[in-house]
């Protein structure tokens, strides 16, 4: 038996994909409104540039109240550029090669030490100088004009 007949307003509600991470914590990043530039990396981008660029997004997400949650929507989703939740592309590629071998680390670590630490670069403070701003990855990895 149908249980809506024709013309009638169907009673139940329709069937809609929903996603495990809705993105409302974006709204609440440190880095909203900070320029793209410094969570991805432009093309061409030598060592020592990117070793900056990095240190400066994780001074951002060293304060920021959504790490853990951005950081877990990376992980998660698979986003293979650009800083989340103080992780560079690096560092997520080794935390999941090191949960494939079964090894566990804290991810705090990954927020405590700077990028560039090892090669002894300075952290340098963070300024905006783009009019391109970072929304927090609307989608996928891929910065989004603010």
């Amino acid at each position: 038996m149908d249980r809506n007949p024709p013309g009638s307003i169907p009673t139940d509600p329709p069937l809609v994909a929903v996603s495990v991470d809705s993105g409302e914590w974006r709204v609440r990043a440190a880095c909203r409104g900070a320029a793209l530039s410094v969570f991805f990396s432009p093309d061409g981008e030598r060592r020592g540039a990117r070793d900056r660029r990095e240190a400066r997004a994780r001074q951002i997400c060293r304060v920021c109240p959504v790490l853990v949650r951005c950081r877990d929507h990376a992980l998660t989703a698979g986003e293979s550029y650009g800083v989340w939740g103080g992780m560079t592309e690096s560092d997520r590629r080794n935390h999941i090669n090191r949960a494939r071998r079964g090894e566990r680390r804290p991810l705090t670590s990954f927020h405590e030490r700077p990028a560039g630490a090892a090669s002894g670069v300075r952290r340098p403070a963070f300024t905006v100088s783009s009019d391109r701003a970072y929304t927090g990855g609307a989608s996928r990895g891929r910065p989004t004009a603010g």
